[in-house]
């Protein structure tokens, strides 16, 4: 099976990685003293792709962001780059980016305000949280339900995010979808 991707396509995809990376690299990571995640605008960033892309679309674009990444450039939090961080006690939120992209997309349908907040609470919060307690848990020698517990920090803010996301993501695509792109 070949995958075709048209110009139009592979122009939005490389847009909204470029677009990932510049968010990213404007917003600094900030570090809290009681937990070993940073809080970053990266899953603010995977929820607005997400819905405003198809799932295929946002899957790649996250996915060109973490080979960006794993290459070298200082992409990540705290203005990190390597393999190593894909392998690292936080690779699980990087991997998740992916998934939850997908998801997001494959479970937005017809995008309204709620419709968006509810998939992008779901996948762009509570997944990336799943999947990346495992990693942390491994790599830092904690129970999975100790370090899923920890995250709950996080909640207040990503709620806002995932607010934002899905208030960006409904007003774009209606304004995508008038420009044809």
């Amino acid at each position: 099976m070949k995958l075709k991707l048209s110009l139009k396509q592979i122009t939005r995809m490389a847009l909204f990685s470029s677009l990932f990376i510049a968010v990213q690299l404007a917003i600094p990571s900030l570090n809290l003293p009681i937990i070993s995640v940073p809080f970053t605008m990266q899953t603010l960033m995977v929820m607005v792709i997400s819905v405003i892309l198809s799932p295929g679309e946002s899957s790649i674009s996250v996915l060109l962001y973490l080979l960006i990444g794993a290459l070298g450039l200082p992409v990540f939090n705290g203005y990190q780059g390597g393999f190593d961080m894909l392998i690292g006690p936080t690779s699980g939120f990087l991997w998740a980016f992916p998934i939850a992209a997908f998801l997001i997309g494959q479970f937005k349908g017809k995008s309204t305000f709620v419709r968006l907040l509810i998939i992008n609470v779901l996948f762009g919060m509570f997944l990336v949280y799943l999947l990346g307690a495992i990693s942390l848990s491994i790599h830092q020698y904690l129970p999975y339900g100790k370090v899923l517990w920890s995250l709950s920090i996080f909640i207040p803010l990503d709620l806002i995010k995932a607010l934002i996301a899905s208030l960006i993501g409904s007003k774009v695509e209606k304004i995508s979808k008038k420009l044809n792109f």
